[in-house]
């Protein structure tokens, strides 16, 4: 009886012994198979090589690359997408995932390493009904006063001038200092349309234009002239 019962319980040992092993090969053979499963995959659009900030994309830029659809985000450009012609808005390093908060339709404006930074009051009149975005050139002119009688006589109260050709506006802010380019018109309405008044542009200069900006705007109306 004792030996019986030895004899049972190896057979309950092995028994366990061999669910244990089949578990592990079930197990392994799902782990396995599962990984060779078939991933979806999408087509996105890379840099082939080093984008600099500001500059026109073109499609000698740019390659395509295929990635599992899970590690796709909201803003990548997907193969199919037409990026030509666009700006870059910031430095690309070759192989980075392009995204729309990188590039621009507009041509990003850069600070060359002679060039300056002003800013003149605007509203809405002298913006050009508050339609100058970021990137756009324009030239500057003056309204002015004129102090002496007798020119006043022949070329009357006021005289009229351009001060600056060509100018590049580097930004446009409201009131409240927030840049109107990144005010979304998905978010905005007629009640607060007011956002989008132009307060203050910035232009890229010469430090001669902007001493000469500043003046200026001490001295009469300053206006923009839209190409």
């Amino acid at each position: 009886m004792f030996n019986r019962f030895n004899l049972n319980k190896s057979k309950i040992l092995i028994l366990i012994l061999c669910l244990i092993i089949a578990g592990a090969i079930t197990y392994w053979q799902y782990s396995y198979f599962a990984s060779k499963a078939e991933v979806k995959t999408a087509v996105v659009v890379v840099a082939a090589r080093n984008i600099a900030e500001g500059t026109k994309i073109s499609k000698d830029m740019v390659a395509l690359k295929e990635i599992p659809v899970t590690d796709i985000t909201k803003n990548m450009i997907l193969k199919g997408q037409d990026i030509e012609n666009l700006y870059a808005k910031i430095d690309i390093s070759e192989g980075t995932y392009l995204s729309k908060d990188m590039l621009s339709d507009r041509a990003v404006p850069i600070i060359a390493e002679n060039m300056r930074r002003v800013t003149i009051k605007a509203d809405m009149i002298m913006s050009i009904a508050g339609s100058v975005k970021a990137g756009d050139f324009v030239d500057i002119g003056l309204v002015r006063e004129i102090d002496d009688e007798s020119q006043k006589k022949t070329t009357g109260a006021f005289k009229t001038e351009i001060i600056a050709e060509k100018v590049q506006i580097y930004s446009v802010v409201n009131n409240a200092g927030v840049d109107i380019d990144k005010i979304s018109s998905e978010n905005s309405n007629e009640y607060d349309a007011k956002e989008k008044i132009p307060s203050a542009i910035t232009f890229i200069v010469t430090p001669e234009q902007a001493v000469l900006l500043k003046d200026s705007e001490a001295e009469g109306s300053l206006f923009l002239i839209g190409y």
